[in-house]
């Protein structure tokens, strides 16, 4: 019941003090521990016999010195709970972590920096919550797994370091906590891009009838390494483009349905500006030392800007994409909404859509792919449709500017394009 109790204070206790960070401290360390799946250490009971302060210290020393720092640390626990108000117990309530670190438990650690918060509920002096929470740092980031595992205590660890680094912006301790950051951001970008990213692509180069599921997953995934800030310049960047790079490549939009009534599927309908500029970055500053690997982990072989090339191609196919499933889910919200889907609904929905396939041409190493010509059909075709739906003159002006403007640059850009011919005719009966 005392355990319980305290798990509950717990709680409370640091949603109180760490606010945002709460959802750092309570976390796999814990639940580890009272699942029975941590470190040994912490399940042994430490020392119930009364003894003075010096026994036990005398007993904590003898432990470190035969490098038994788990026995040390108990001991020390034992010693704090028999003596809680001794000056020399109050002076360093650390020790007990500093020698659960030094011997390497780190899950025990985290525990027991969230045992001193419980017990001094009232507040901490801002020293020693500043190396109490600095150990707390130095425990996630000896409790990280490898990349290729699991990564729950990684991010536990990343809001930790990134708490301390908010509460304490001019610690001494700040340029370690930066390095156990950096490391984590890089181990997390790691295991997002090549093992769960890498466990898609797989799947998909080995499942030919479902393979634009499996690349849409794996794409997914491996942007990640693009689109998120923290991890611009982390080693795993020249694989994940390489990865990246087989991903969108075999894909086809829309992606192969499954049954007649199944929607259009794209890859993630993100804005794609982020990644293409990260893409972009990548190619002008670091092919030189970083080497573009496939998901094997070996070189692939061609030239970085046509590469570059062949994803601005897929991406701006994704747009097109993306903006026709727009136009598809018009007929089945009408279908749902019944007359409560009128005119004002339908040119919302239209307008999403209209800018779905303007952004082909926002982009301008998207305005030269092979989506460009059906995307600027699609743009007359929704501007006609407009047109028939404006209730003002002067907006209705408007849309119909667009429809000849439309119409113009596919006679002028692409002349041999069948959309310019299905362009001319939406022009007359958008069909929408």
């Amino acid at each position: 019941m005392h355990r319980i109790l305290s798990i509950l204070l717990f709680i409370l206790t640091n949603l109180l003090i760490f606010s945002s960070s709460a959802e750092a401290i309570v976390g796999q360390g814990l639940y580890e521990y009272f699942t029975g799946k941590a470190s040994k250490c912490i399940t042994a009971d430490f020392d119930k016999e009364d003894r003075t302060v010096n026994q036990h210290f005398e007993i904590i020393n003898d432990y470190v010195a035969r490098e038994k720092f788990c026995k040390a640390a108990l001991q020390s626990i034992a010693l704090s709970e028999q003596h809680p108000s001794n000056q020399r117990v109050r002076q360093f309530p650390e020790r007990t972590i500093e020698l659960l670190i030094q011997g390497e438990h780190w899950t025990p650690a985290i525990v027991e920096v969230h045992n001193y918060f419980i017990k001094h509920p009232e507040g901490v002096d801002a020293f020693k919550a500043q190396k109490m929470y600095f150990l707390l740092t130095v425990a996630y980031g000896g409790a990280q797994p490898e990349y290729r595992n699991d990564q729950t205590l990684t991010m536990e660890g990343i809001e930790a370091y990134q708490g301390f680094l908010d509460y304490f912006p001019d610690s001494p301790y700040r340029n370690q906590v930066q390095t156990f950051l950096s490391i984590a951001l890089d181990k997390k970008s790691r295991y997002e891009a090549i093992e769960v990213g890498g466990y898609y692509l797989k799947q998909g180069l080995q499942r030919r009838k479902e393979r634009g599921r499996y690349m849409a997953a794996a794409y997914n995934r491996i942007k990640s390494v693009f689109v998120i800030r923290d991890f611009e310049g982390s080693p795993v960047e020249g694989q994940a483009f390489g990865m990246l790079y087989q991903a969108l490549e075999g894909i086809e939009f829309p992606i192969k349905k499954k049954s007649i009534d199944e929607p259009l599927r794209c890859v993630s309908e993100d804005e794609p500006r982020m990644i293409v500029g990260g893409l972009k970055k990548f190619i002008e500053t670091k092919t030189d030392s970083i080497k573009i690997l496939n998901h094997k982990g070996r070189q692939i072989k061609g030239n970085p800007s046509t590469m570059l090339s062949v994803m601005y191609d897929r991406l701006a196919q994704n747009e097109l994409c993306v903006g026709k499933k727009g136009l598809e889910d018009i007929p089945y919200y009408k279908s749902i909404l019944g007359r409560e889907f009128d005119d004002v609904k339908k040119v919302i929905f239209l307008n999403a859509a209209y800018d779905r396939f303007r952004n082909v041409f926002f982009i301008k190493e998207f305005q030269n792919s092979s989506a460009a010509p059906e995307a600027l059909a699609q743009i007359t075709r929704i501007a006609a449709a407009l047109t028939r739906l404006s209730e003002s003159t002067e907006v209705r002006y408007e849309w119909s500017d667009k429809v000849e403007q439309g119409l113009q640059t596919l006679r002028k850009e692409f002349p041999q394009s069948p959309w310019r011919q299905q362009a001319r005719s939406w022009a007359k009966n958008p069909g929408l």
